[in-house]
């Protein structure tokens, strides 16, 4: 079972809460399990509160043609698509094109440090 849960204040879409068997899960609004827990309540708290927050900081995403994983910020991220914009070394350049992700993005994107 999943289910889409919604910000109560201004209904924004910001994530699900997946359930197996005890175990529940939080995902991203495109599907990436950030955090899990053993009641369908305590999942659904946690992506209330950081459904949104989660997508900030560093990610990778992974490139097919080079086969390696490139470090990126998420500028905007839906359930069928994410733009990203690629970190070259230690610098982030708002001119840097966006990468748009729309395949399998629970596999080819993933949260790095915090």
């Amino acid at each position: 079972m999943q289910e889409k849960i919604y910000r109560e204040e201004d209904d924004e879409f910001i994530g699900f809460v997946e359930g197996k068997g005890q175990i529940w899960s939080c995902l991203t609004i495109f599907g990436y399990k950030y955090n899990e827990f053993d009641t369908f309540k305590k999942a659904k708290s946690h992506v209330i509160s950081t459904g949104l927050s989660i997508l900030l900081g560093r990610w990778q995403y992974y490139d097919s043609e080079l086969k390696l994983w490139n470090d990126c910020f998420i500028q905007e991220a839906a359930t069928d698509a994410v733009y990203v914009i690629p970190i070259n070394g230690a610098y982030y350049s708002e001119e840097n094109n966006p990468k748009i992700l729309r395949k399998d993005l629970n596999k080819v994107l993933r949260k790095i440090g915090n």
